[in-house]
């Protein structure tokens, strides 16, 4: 490594009031260089008692430059613009009975969503939802997302954003398939599962009939067409995602 060396060190655990964590980063010197408490009244506290000899900084240096796992993650680590950025699709499959043109209805329709955080591994218990009408600005002017969120074990802010130009209607033809329905830019954020609630809808396959606020959240529906005197439904809902 030509630059300084930097020791970091991170500690988590899951508290009574939630994940809890410690980090510290040292000088070449050993001394402390920075450190973060999620229980911020702690900070004082460890500046005061942290410090590392500096002849084990210079032992861990050596032992990660003659590493080899370090030179391969360094030959494919991305470049620094694309770090944690990347689009993920959400791929919906169903059986529709006399439908089609199944489609999220406007901009605040709520995508359920179970979120993991990409740098540290922690996967939301609750769903959380995001929406087109929704917007966050990034910090340090870099465009805006659908939701930002700081990871509350690492402490990372992230983002995932809906493309809205993706989005695209579960149709007749789509049947027991799996077809991309909508992607997301995520950059930290990755969705590892869906909850489809209310707020879509679908269209009679031969009459056209309208039908709004279909709720999938039981991943079966039915109702019956007047038009065509004959029941429509949706079945056996099911889900994955893909990256693009």
């Amino acid at each position: 490594m030509e630059s300084d060396f930097y020791l970091r060190y991170y500690v988590g655990h899951k508290g009574k009031f939630g994940h809890e964590f410690l980090e510290f980063e040292f000088r070449p010197d050993g001394k402390l260089r920075y450190a973060n408490n999620s229980n911020y009244k702690n900070d004082v506290m460890i500046r005061k008692e942290a410090y590392v000899h500096k002849s084990v900084m210079e032992e861990l240096k050596r032992i990660i430059d003659d590493s080899e796992i370090t030179k391969e993650d360094d030959a494919l680590w991305p470049p620094p613009d694309r770090v944690g950025r990347q689009k993920i699709a959400l791929q919906l499959r169903a059986t529709l009975e006399n439908l089609t043109n199944l489609r999220p209805l406007g901009e605040d329709f709520r995508w359920y969503l179970k979120m993991k955080c990409g740098n540290c591994g922690e996967i939301s218990e609750k769903w959380q939802y995001i929406r087109l009408m929704d917007s966050v600005a990034l910090k340090g002017g870099r465009g805006s997302a659908s939701m930002v969120q700081k990871c509350k074990l690492c402490a990372r802010e992230n983002s995932i954003e809906i493309l809205s130009s993706t989005i695209k209607p579960y149709n007749a033809e789509d049947n027991e398939k799996f077809k991309t329905i909508v992607e997301f830019e995520c950059r930290g954020l990755e969705p590892v599962d869906f909850q489809p609630q209310a707020g879509f809808a679908a269209e009679g396959a031969e009459s056209g009939t309208v039908f709004n606020d279909i709720n999938l959240q039981e991943k079966d529906w039915t109702d019956y067409d007047e038009k065509t005197q004959e029941s429509v439904g949706i079945f056996e809902v099911t889900h994955q995602f893909v990256k693009c």
